[in-house]
């Protein structure tokens, strides 16, 4: 026992001397004193079997050296049982141990306040490496990264004087805390390394999903007819693949300007040329197949033969591009296809040349024949394509050209090569049979100026035939020249009558008779509508309505005792004449206008107010002095109707455009140079909501049209065009 004491004592002062000492000699020293224990005890036990008495001088040391050892031992157990419960958190693998590093931080808590108020040597033990685990905390958070590999995990392993490293999976957290204080020394270093590695993971991952991107990016195709009723794929959507191109520019630009891009630049600078090109590619083989579909129905339908051969070298191309597409739909594929850079180039170079000559070529017909500047580019092209082939294309699109026209009559020549225009008709069944055919054949815009002349050649024979074959009274109107005169006819014939008869009234004072008169044909014509058919009704019911307004205008001069032609009451009325010319004229105070003859069908007829003559007299005397008119009003009130009936009154196309949004200065300017060129009259409604920089730009273009019309110039400028004016 007294050998025991000494050795103890000595294992004590080496625990208490070395910091780092284990405690494996101390529990050695622990079980060899219980097994002095139980020798003692089996001596006892023997001495008692034969009646013997042990020395109690003997005894007397093991009580003394049990109380030490059981007071030093319950100290430096605590120690032992800190060092059990830290062994088995270093002895888990790191992989685990990162994603649930609270096990140490519990670990230090629990511990730290075990021993919070102990002074002795263990718990002072306890505390310092509470402390140092504690200052390894935050460098353990940063190694929990997910970037690190292999190569920093040994650079790591290099850093803590490991000779080898370890692979990731074999890694134990006592591996890092082994070296407590190498680690401490390192944290600069091992710093630089994570975030080295979080930095090689951005490009590592950026690169990845391109990688992934490359694979599953796919061209999304739609089929479509050509005109020749082949089948042609077309890329759908080029936006979302552009977007998505622009998304992973700026992903590997990201990349680039992490630190670790160095390691990757090989393989980063082959995707960005990889993003370039196929960013370059796919805008201009959007601009190309864009106008391949606008141009292939124009040039398949046999338009533009000047350009025919070099569009369809075009088009071989472009079919050729779009079947290896078909064939390979992957975005990157697109990289593949043999001298895809040239051929594209050459696409839209070569597309957009012929887009130029068609333009230039739909500018040049459109001059020669003014109206076409009302149809849009598509119905111009059908129409010009078409049109001397198919008497059905001139059919559908006649009411854009002709707004009082619904339709025609069109016979095939009898040489059978061509067809012929004999009549139009308006949406009534009013029919205007033309004094002479006219033969479908050449270019369209000069049959179709043809057309317009022979039209108002036509009313203009029409109109002074029916004026001299008539004189105004009831019994001369019967159901032949209902069927023989379209309503504009008989209408124009009948006001020219009404102003010759009044000035006639007005010079024999017998303006009173020449009421009585208006009335019995008031009278006559209510009969004969009782009986007729219902186109007949509808031209009886125009002849009507002006009828009563004559009646009162002619009770308009009685009330003011008009004796003379030149008074203001007669003067401000709308009056018909026709010159030797067989020109009908139409005055309003002092303003002039020659009757434009357009085939207006069966317009539809305004009843005459005070408020619409107020309007008819201020518009006609602002068009004498070169101005246009702005009749202002609440929605609804027949501000355009008036426009219009009285556009009607004078023979004039009226054409209504409504303003909108859509509309800006380029467009204006195209529809102001078809009203200057073809003599028609524009009305735009809801002026005012245009924008206040499109008002402003659109009245720069207005202003010259007005200096011309008060100069009565041949030509206007209207923006960049030249433009000549039309005679009306």
């Amino acid at each position: 026992a007294e050998k025991f004491l000494l050795r103890w004592e000595s294992t004590i002062a080496e625990l208490e001397a070395n910091e780092l000492a284990g405690l494996e000699l101390f529990k050695e020293r622990r079980a060899h004193w219980q097994q002095l224990q139980t020798k003692k005890q089996q001596l006892l036990d023997e001495c008692h079997k034969f009646n013997m008495e042990f020395p109690a001088d003997a005894l007397a040391p093991f009580a003394a050296i049990d109380a030490q050892l059981e007071a030093q031992s319950q100290q430096w157990q605590t120690y032992d049982a800190f060092l059990d419960e830290l062994q088995p958190i270093l002895q888990e693998e790191w992989a685990i141990y990162r994603r649930r590093p609270y096990i140490l931080n519990e670990f230090i808590g629990r511990w730290e306040g075990t021993v919070h108020g102990s002074i002795d040597l263990p718990a002072k033990r306890i505390r310092q490496q509470v402390e140092r685990l504690q200052l390894t905390l935050p460098i353990l958070q940063q190694l929990q990264s997910d970037a690190l590999s292999e190569r920093h995990w040994a650079a790591i392993f290099h850093l803590l004087h490991r000779r080898q490293s370890k692979p990731l999976h074999a890694i134990q957290v006592q591996d890092l805390l082994e070296d407590m204080d190498a680690l401490q020394a390192s944290a600069t270093e091992i710093g630089s390394i994570v975030r080295q590695a979080a930095s090689e993971q951005i490009v590592r991952q950026a690169l990845v999903e391109l990688d992934q991107w490359s694979v599953t990016a796919q061209l999304k195709l739609i089929e479509r007819t050509d005109a020749a009723g082949q089948s042609v794929a077309l890329i759908k959507d080029y936006q979302e693949v552009l977007n998505k191109i622009g998304d992973n520019q700026s992903l590997l630009q990201s990349a680039k300007n992490s630190a670790a891009f160095d390691s990757f630049s090989d393989q980063a600078g082959l995707w960005e040329s990889r993003l370039n090109t196929l960013d370059v590619l796919l805008s201009s083989l959007s601009h190309s197949q864009r106008r391949w579909v606008y141009l292939e129905p124009v040039f398949g339908a046999g338009t533009l033969q000047q350009e025919h051969a070099l569009f369809k070298r075009i088009d071989k191309d472009f079919r050729y591009v779009m079947r290896e597409i078909q064939m390979d739909p992957r975005v990157t594929a697109l990289l593949k296809i043999n001298n895809i850079s040239t051929i594209v180039n050459a696409l839209e170079t070569q597309l957009a040349r012929c887009q130029q000559n068609l333009m230039s070529y739909i500018t040049d017909k459109r001059n020669s024949f003014p109206r076409f500047y009302f149809l849009g580019d598509d119905d111009l092209l059908e129409l010009l394509g078409q049109a001397s082939k198919d008497a059905d294309i001139i059919k559908r699109h006649i009411r854009k050209l002709f707004p009082g026209c619904h339709s025609l009559s069109i016979e095939q020549a009898a040489n059978g090569n061509h067809y012929r225009i004999l009549a139009v008709h308006s949406a009534e069944g009013d029919e205007l049979r033309l004094s002479q055919a006219v033969d479908m054949t050449g270019d369209i815009e000069r049959w179709l100026n043809e057309l317009v002349a022979v039209v108002q050649e036509t009313l203009r024979g029409q109109i002074y035939e029916c004026y001299n074959h008539t004189n105004g009274s009831s019994d001369n109107l019967n159901e032949q020249l209902l069927r023989q005169y379209a309503s504009q006819v008989l209408a124009t014939a009948r006001a020219l009558h009404f102003t010759r008869q009044t000035e006639k009234s007005i010079g024999s004072m017998s303006l009173a008779k020449l009421q009585k008169q208006l009335q019995a044909e008031i009278s006559h014509l209510v009969a004969m509508k009782q009986q007729c058919d219902s186109l007949h009704s509808l031209k009886l019911g125009a002849l009507l309505l002006d009828l009563v307004h004559y009646v009162s205008v002619v009770e308009q001069l009685q009330r003011h005792n008009v004796m003379q032609a030149t008074d203001w009451y007669w003067l401000s009325q709308l009056r018909y004449y026709v010159n030797g010319q067989r020109q009908v004229l139409v005055r309003m105070v002092y303003a002039e206008f020659e009757y434009a003859y357009e085939f207006l069908g069966h317009a539809n007829k305004l009843v005459h107010t005070q408020l619409t003559h107020k309007c008819y007299l201020i518009l006609t005397q602002a068009m004498h002095m070169g101005l246009g008119g702005n009749p202002f009003g609440p929605a609804g009130t027949g501000k355009t109707e008036c426009v219009k009936a009285l556009g009607g009154m004078l023979g004039r196309l009226v054409l209504v455009f409504n303003c909108d949004e859509n509309v800006d200065t380029e467009s204006m300017s195209l529809i102001l140079t078809g009203l200057a060129r073809c003599g028609a009259w524009g009305c735009f409604d809801e002026f005012n909501r245009l924008q206040e920089a499109t008002l402003s730009s659109i009245s720069m273009l207005i202003q010259p049209i007005q200096s011309a019309l008060k100069d009565k110039a041949d030509t206007v400028q209207i923006g960049e065009r030249k433009v000549s004016k039309h005679d009306g």
